[in-house]
């Protein structure tokens, strides 16, 4: 208990800098995206966060439009994880205190399991369909795109989060077990 106590302590740094961090690395990483800032298409795929960024990424005319529409992007895309991290301190909060099997983590799981749900089902398709759109508003008419898909990406985190549901589920179960534990003399 005194392992989980610890690292739960360390942890809660961890998830306060990512809640911290994240939005404000979005906001930069779309304020200062440009062509000229990108020299190679690696530094483009990290900076833009496409792991098929090829040389089209770094040839493309970011107009103030075109970075608004992909910061939009991006921030809908970091929202479930945005949220999840809230429930994750929590639960290490609860940890930290020494409480695992809590009706409160089971919750917080939950919630956790919600936002995957929410993230394959909306977050992926309008991250997707709103980069398609930044990447091509700034071609001629006739050459703009606006694409909407649902694939493999979508289906595993609609999965991971029915599983995580499931998990918070066994998890009030055994908080409810727990607690008739602790009043049984």
């Amino acid at each position: 208990m005194d392992r989980i106590q610890k690292f739960s302590h360390f942890f809660l740094y961890v998830l306060k800098f990512l809640l911290f961090f994240l939005p404000l690395f979005a906001v930069l990483k779309w304020t200062i995206v440009d062509a000229a800032f990108m020299h190679t298409n690696m530094l483009a795929a990290i900076f833009l966060g496409d792991t098929y960024a090829g040389e089209w990424l770094v040839n493309i005319p970011w107009s103030p439009t075109a970075k608004a529409i992909g910061l939009s992007a991006y921030l809908i895309d970091l929202l479930p994880i945005w949220l999840s991290l809230w429930a994750l301190i929590g639960i290490f909060k609860n940890y930290q205190q020494g409480e695992i099997f809590s009706v409160a983590n089971a919750r917080y799981y939950r919630r956790i399991g919600w936002m995957f749900i929410f993230y394959g089902l909306i977050a992926i398709t309008l991250h997707d369909t709103l980069m398609t759109l930044a990447t091509t508003i700034n071609n001629p008419p006739g050459e703009r795109l606006l694409s909407i898909g649902f694939g493999s990406p979508n289906i595993e985190a609609i999965f991971c989060g029915t599983v995580v549901i499931i998990v918070s589920w066994v998890m009030l179960e055994a908080s409810k077990l727990y607690d008739d534990q602790k009043l049984t003399v």
